[in-house]
């Protein structure tokens, strides 16, 4: 470069400082600790927002309320909002640096400070629902009693998006809010509330599974970025602990996964087979999966859903159709069952609807009584 002329010369040392090598962009792209705050930093941040304190339960009892009203009165806007100020994420994320950094101390406080918040929860929402007038079970009360595996992606990657976006230098974290939205910690908190109030039991396994799917991948996904960006350790932790540890997570994670596979695959099967049913029959006779999941929640004595139009001759000699909904039912509903299904129904479809009964086990008991008195 010597030999060059000086302002050729100039040029070639320019062209060398603004080179960006493509090693380093990539190097770059893919490394959680290039903007990673100090750890002293992250402690302190995570360690502050898993607190709990008046401040906490104060934000966290409101939160409790506008979950509540919202799923009560079925207003997506107003759940929402619930989500972005509850504050269980940040408990959850300091039991995850606890968990990654050894400090059994920090630990067991943001576990017993998180069972206490849960604890709050349910009792306020079960209290809310308890005096609440209205007890018919929304479509957003039922969208968190049906967990599947999609839920374990979208807690995991909520859970890595928020603790990335809490280590970063950068104070002003822009990803928890939607963090908070997409994991959805409050909003099944609430519907096991609701469940307890009214007595749906069925609705309490499902909300809480999904509640214990949100907050344990979302602990699980923070731990792995802890780990890599090796937060430096507080206790004892010995190689020897580090396996036990690790062989912990893995095993409560296929604890959990496995349920919500299996109901994965139910709906995907379920799926499918109301696509080949479609095809098989007219529109106006349609079984409505999601309607028929609905109601096998509320009512587990209902096998089937059909709903569709019967077509009839009235007086006028003029062609009707009549909206209805066939039940296939594995035994009979009581007078107040059949009550609050026919409000739920009103508050489902916009026009009226007759809902017409079949006991399965009575029809296969008039089978085999006209088959018997056949063979006679």
């Amino acid at each position: 470069m010597s030999s060059l002329p000086e302002n050729e010369r100039k040029e070639a040392l320019d062209l060398q400082t603004y080179r960006i090598p493509i090693k380093s962009i990539f190097k770059q792209a893919f490394d959680l600790g290039y903007d990673s705050a100090p750890y002293e930093v992250i402690n302190d941040r995570l360690t502050s927002a898993g607190q709990v304190t008046g401040t906490n339960l104060s934000i966290l009892f409101f939160a409790i309320v506008i979950a509540s009203v919202g799923l009560n009165m079925n207003s997506t806007a107003v759940i929402i909002g619930a989500m972005l100020v509850s504050p269980l994420m940040g408990t959850i994320l300091m039991m995850a640096l606890g968990t990654a950094t050894a400090d059994g101390q920090k630990l067991k406080k943001a576990v017993f400070g998180f069972a206490f918040q849960v604890l709050v929860a349910v009792i306020s929402s079960t209290l809310y629902f308890l005096l609440s007038p209205i007890e018919t079970a929304t479509s957003e009360l039922l969208a968190r009693t049906s967990p599947t595996v999609y839920d374990v992606l979208i807690a995991t990657a909520g859970g890595f998006a928020g603790i990335i976006g809490n280590t970063r230098k950068d104070s002003a974290n822009t990803v928890i809010p939607g963090v908070a939205i997409a994991t959805a910690l409050m909003p099944p908190l609430c519907t096991c509330g609701y469940s307890i109030a009214n007595g749906h039991w069925t609705m309490l396994a499902g909300a809480a599974y999904l509640f214990i799917i949100n907050a344990f991948f979302i602990f699980l996904s923070a731990t792995i970025v802890l780990f890599i960006l090796e937060v430096p350790k507080v206790g004892n932790y010995t190689p020897k602990a580090a396996r036990r540890l690790k062989r912990g997570l893995i095993r409560n994670a296929v604890i959990i996964l496995i349920p919500s596979i299996i109901l994965g695959v139910n709906l995907a099967r379920t799926s499918r087979a109301e696509n080949a049913n479609a095809q098989q029959i007219t529109a106006e006779t349609v079984s409505t999966s999601e309607v028929t999941d609905q109601m096998k929640i509320l009512f587990p004595e209902i096998d089937t859903v059909q709903v569709g139009q019967l077509e009839r001759m009235n007086e006028e000699g003029k062609l009707t159709k009549e909206n209805i909904i066939i039940l296939g039912t594995n035994k009979d509903l009581s007078s107040k069952q059949k009550s609050r299904l026919e409000a739920w129904v009103e508050t489902v479809y916009d026009e009226d609807y007759t809902i017409i009964y079949s006991n399965a086990d009575k029809l296969l008991q008039a089978e085999a009584s006209l088959a018997k008195e056949g063979s006679k």
